[in-house]
Order: structure tokens, then C-alpha cells, then sequence
């Protein structure tokens, strides 16, 4: 790795990086302390919310945010309008996270760009002469979500994912390669189970 190279733009770049840095570090401690604000936000404050993730992230397009929620930087995340996210969800945006518009994320969804080398002897860094711990190696991948997709309750979306628009992750799924649109997924790891036709026979309000 080059020393003039900073690791947040190594993070950027997709890059392996060293871990713990300073710089980054940094940008967490804010990220946490909004996260803090708005998880002390009543569940009716949705308005309070919205000012707080229009600062916060990226994009902010509008829609229901639910606390508890944790997010790792905010300035890489991208959230579209309409967008719905039950609590208790992990987004780990080291790399760029993009939710498009009419999506809804289910309780205890991790979306994690966050990823390390396969070969444990590379996973970390030590003294050559003591062996003492001195670095950790990490590398991430962006997360597109596209428009209308419903991730199921507890998954977990891993970096470098794209889940096409209209796609249904079902609950506690752990998708590790990308879906393509249109499809009802599941399973660890994630599998299409069948396609989603264009119209449900059964809707609110109809009888079959």
C-alpha cells in the first residue's frame, strides 16, 4: 500500500485499506453521534428525522425511518423517496449504499459494504519482530437496492450486491451475489425461488 495514500481514499476506490485510521475514525464518531440524536427521536417525530438524514446522508428523499438505527459514515448513503426502514438496522457505508425510491427494509436488516481478505494470514498486520497486532485489512463494496424492493426482517445484504427493482429478499436471507429484478429470493445464500408476476390476483379491497 502507498503511504500517500490516504485510507478513506482507498476506501473510496474500492481499495484495501488499513484499519484503525485516524481519519476514519473520526468521521464515525459524527456519524454515531447523529445516529444518537436520532434515535432519541419519538417514533411520531418523522419530521425531526427527515431534517436530521437530510444533513446526515448523501440523499435523503423522503419517507419513514424507524429507530433504532445504525449507520457507519451517512455521507456515502443514498436513500429514495417513499423509502421505509423498520428499526433496529445496521448500514455499514464504507462504500456507496444506494436504496431507491418506494423501498421497504424490514427489522434488523444489515447492509454491510464492509468485507476483509479471504487468506486469514492477510487479515491482519503485525511486528515482524514481536508479532504484536499492529493493522487490520479492510475492503469495501457498494449496495444498490433499486426501486420497490422489500427486503425481508433480519437479512443481511453483503457488498458488491445489486437487488434488481421490484425484487423480494424473504426474511433472515443472506444475499451474497446479486438478484436480478422482478424475483422473490431467499434462503442463505440467497437463491431465486420464482418470479413476481406483473399483477397479484389478490389485493386489499379484492376478492380473488
Amino acid at each position: 500500500m502507498h503511504d500517500t495514500e490516504s485510507g478513506y481514499s482507498r476506501m473510496l476506490a474500492g481499495q484495501y485499506y488499513l484499519v484503525p485510521d485516524a481519519e476514519l475514525e473520526a468521521m464515525q464518531v459524527v456519524a454515531s453521534e447523529t445516529c444518537a440524536r436520532l434515535n432519541t427521536t419519538p417514533y411520531s417525530a418523522m419530521a425531526e428525522r427527515a431534517e436530521i438524514l437530510q444533513e446526515f446522508l448523501q440523499h435523503f428523499g423522503g419517507g419513514m425511518v424507524v429507530p433504532p438505527i445504525r449507520i457507519e459514515y451517512g455521507r456515502h448513503l443514498s436513500i429514495g423517496k417513499a423509502v421505509y426502514i423498520n428499526s433496529n438496522c445496521t448500514i455499514l457505508d464504507g462504500a456507496m449504499v444506494r436504496i431507491g425510491d418506494f423501498c421497504a427494509i424490514g427489522p434488523g436488516v444489515m447492509i454491510l459494504t464492509a468485507g476483509h481478505p479471504l487468506v486469514p494470514e492477510e487479515r491482519f498486520l503485525t511486528d515482524t519482530h514481536t508479532g504484536d497486532f499492529q493493522n487490520a485489512v479492510a475492503i469495501n463494496h457498494p449496495i444498490t437496492i433499486e426501486d420497490h424492493c422489500w427486503i425481508g426482517a433480519g437479512s443481511i445484504i453483503l457488498g458488491g450486491v445489486t437487488i434488481g427493482a421490484g425484487t423480494t429478499v424473504a426474511a433472515g436471507s443472506v444475499v451474497t451475489r446479486s438478484l436480478p429484478a422482478r424475483v422473490l429470493a431467499g434462503g442463505s445464500p440467497a437463491r431465486v425461488i420464482r418470479e413476481i408476476p406483473e399483477k397479484d390476483p389478490v389485493r386489499p379491497g379484492r376478492t380473488p
